[in-house]
């Protein structure tokens, strides 16, 4: 069952609606999930060379944030979201789930504010693709300066 939090806005087309029959995420359930993830982990999971699904401290990447404890393999580090084998996975939309990995993943090795980045990336990444950033609108970065 999916958490109302996830749950997409009304006014959004047919095609992103939550499927129940087939117990599929929209995109825009799929947003909310990781993006709500990434912005308050704030945090890369790696294990300092590289990113990792799970990493050995407890963080988790932007996909390995719906994978479930009891679906999670060590065997999958080091493999492409689209090659590694998890149910829960599969009811999410991977292309979504691909791209914040790569935002997730491509954010290891930076030398700067990820909230301020992370927040920039998935308000940019929503806009791209007319999705809503209603249900992480809370956890976005707001510029001290401007917040007056």
């Amino acid at each position: 069952m999916v958490d109302t939090a996830e749950q997409p806005m009304n006014n959004l087309p047919k095609s992103q609606s939550f499927k129940k029959i087939t117990g599929q995420f929209t995109k825009q359930q799929t947003f909310n999930k990781i993006g709500k993830h990434l912005l308050t982990q704030l945090e890369v999971a790696s294990n300092g060379a590289m990113c990792r699904y799970r990493a050995d401290s407890g963080l988790m990447c932007a996909a390995g944030a719906i994978i479930p404890d009891d679906e999670y393999d060590e065997e999958m580090e080091g493999n492409a979201v689209n090659h590694i084998h998890s149910p829960t996975l599969r009811t999410h939309d991977l292309f979504t789930v691909t791209r914040l990995q790569e935002l997730h993943d491509n954010a290891w090795d930076l030398d700067c504010d990820l909230h301020k980045h992370w927040s920039e990336a998935l308000t940019t990444y929503a806009c791209d693709h007319r999705l809503s950033i209603r249900w992480i609108s809370t956890l976005l970065y707001t510029d001290p300066d401007e917040a007056s």
